[in-house]
């Protein structure tokens, strides 16, 4: 509500993200991928689709099928177009990191507005995935690292450098209320050919809720830097479409 508030009193969404982004105080640089409208369209194994990310978001009932395919409709023009500074993002930047996110409906919606995916196969910049760490209900059911992996590579046609696993089971006892909700521990399973797999501790479970934890994850991100000798820009594909990602 901010957000679109903010938009409207700034005369554009692009304004209306730096006006939020100041009032929040960010550092960097937040881009949306896109300014056209549109909806998001999950189309399952049975052929059925449901359209808007939050109905995607959150499943009803005990059975859903898996999805098998997203795409975007537009509103109001017959074609949705990247935003232009975010390709100019894409040239200049020595590192890309995608995630951590809901794949389909937070990650994969990024990427699938056309001219994004056909830029980064242009580029030779390395790109990391920061694979979540538990699995969704109605999305990513039974997943294991080297399925997102594999998802993402599908779909970007892109192959990705390396991913960014924890590898720190939570506490029994918090499994197990994440299993009420249909959600369980991604296990590392076989690594995709040719896909480092980056192995590490990135657990934080205060609150009794799983996440990543800000600190460790910055730790091994500042270590691939590093190591890849990187001083310029780093462009992350958030788990938010209009925003980069809180690394949650």
């Amino acid at each position: 509500m901010l957000l679109t508030m903010l938009s409207r009193y700034t005369g554009s969404f692009p304004a209306g993200v730096q006006a939020l982004a100041e009032i929040l105080d960010v550092r960097g640089s937040i881009l949306p991928v896109t300014i056209d409208r549109a909806t998001l369209v999950a189309e399952l194994t049975d052929g059925s689709r449901i359209f808007g990310e939050s109905a995607i978001d959150m499943p009803r009932g005990h059975q859903r099928e898996t999805i098998r395919d997203v795409y975007l409709v537009p509103h109001h023009s017959d074609r949705i177009r990247v935003f232009p500074p975010v390709l100019e993002a894409i040239d200049s930047a020595d590192l890309i990191i995608m995630g951590p996110g809901d794949l389909f409906t937070s990650i994969i919606p990024n990427l699938i507005v056309p001219g994004l995916c056909e830029k980064l196969r242009t580029v030779k910049t390395p790109l990391y995935h920061v694979v979540n760490i538990m699995t969704k209900y109605g999305e990513t059911n039974h997943f294991q690292a080297c399925d997102f992996i594999a998802t993402l590579e599908n779909f970007t046609r892109c192959k990705i450098t390396a991913a960014i696993v924890n590898t720190k089971r939570p506490d029994n006892h918090l499994l197990a209320l994440y299993r009420q909700q249909k959600s369980d521990f991604v296990e590392i399973g076989l690594p995709e050919a040719g896909c480092q797999m980056i192995l590490e501790d990135l657990l934080e479970t205060s609150g009794g809720i799983i996440r990543h934890d800000p600190n460790k994850l910055a730790g091994v991100i500042l270590k691939i830097i590093a190591e890849l000798n990187i001083r310029g820009s780093i462009t992350d594909f958030s788990s938010d479409p209009t925003g980069i990602d809180d690394l949650r």
